[in-house]
């Protein structure tokens, strides 16, 4: 199958700035999109530059087909970004979207092409701990709907609409098959800065899956615990962003 490669479909610029220090791509969870991000644009500074990664099914792309392995979906990101890099940048990811920026830093390194200054990887287990959660992307439709209506991840009025049901159903069990059937390969250890963050009331990822991340990074590590569940990114979303800014500002400071 041909793939959209165009860095235009897979990168979304709610205020497109050709001239930031910093770039911050921002990779949602399963199901998400634009919405996930939007509001951090009035809490960014300046100069960063945020750009919202858009997978096939949603936005402008709801006519593709999602991807539901991540072997498939990350070299061509990686391709995307390839065209689209041409300044100092870093990655935030959430629980999916964690996994999605960390491979694709790695395939990066692995080109040769350079890094993102720091990956701050969200509300995910490290990639070489096996996932302590039952695969749900197989369930039947009623089951899987319960499931995601457990997590509080997505929005009722979707769960509940059978029409929004139809666009949307076939993207979210896309995206919980690529979680749930990624397998892990040993490699270098990333040359590049990782800030690790978790909610304290997030039953889906375990304290020391989160502490393992520290094994995937030559460089600096660090790990911050907020208050919530699965989905603090939003409840304590001032919190976080206190966090990220100054790295950001520090990274972009120091190219």
């Amino acid at each position: 199958m041909t793939r959209n490669l165009d860095p235009s479909a897979w990168f979304v610029r709610l205020r497109p700035d050709p001239g930031a220090a910093m770039r911050l791509y921002c990779f949602p969870y399963a199901g998400g999109s634009i919405p996930v991000f939007r509001s951090w644009l009035s809490e960014l500074p300046g100069t960063v530059e945020m750009i919202i990664v858009q997978l096939p099914g949603r936005g402008t792309r709801i006519l593709e087909k999602p991807y539901g392995n991540a072997a498939d979906a990350v070299p061509d990101l990686v391709e995307a970004l390839l065209a689209d890099v041409d300044r100092p940048y870093a990655f935030f990811g959430h629980s999916l979207g964690a996994l999605l920026c960390f491979e694709a830093a790695r395939t990066l390194q692995q080109l040769g092409k350079a890094l993102p200054q720091v990956v701050f990887a969200s509300g995910r287990s490290a990639p070489q701990m096996p996932d302590p959660n039952a695969p749900i992307h197989r369930l039947p439709d009623p089951a899987f709907i319960q499931k995601l209506l457990e997590f509080d991840g997505t929005p009722k009025e979707v769960l509940e609409n059978p029409d929004l049901l139809e666009i949307f159903l076939p993207v979210l069990r896309a995206d919980f098959q690529m979680n749930e059937t990624y397998q892990y390969y040993p490699g270098p250890k990333l040359g590049c800065d990782l800030m690790v963050f978790g909610g304290d009331q997030d039953k889906r990822v375990p304290l020391t899956h989160l502490h393992a991340w520290s094994a995937l990074t030559n460089c600096d590590f660090s790990l911050k615990i907020f208050a919530g569940n699965h989905f603090f990114l939003h409840s304590e979303q001032k919190l976080l962003l206190k966090t990220i800014i100054p790295a950001l500002i520090l990274h972009s400071s120091s190219v």
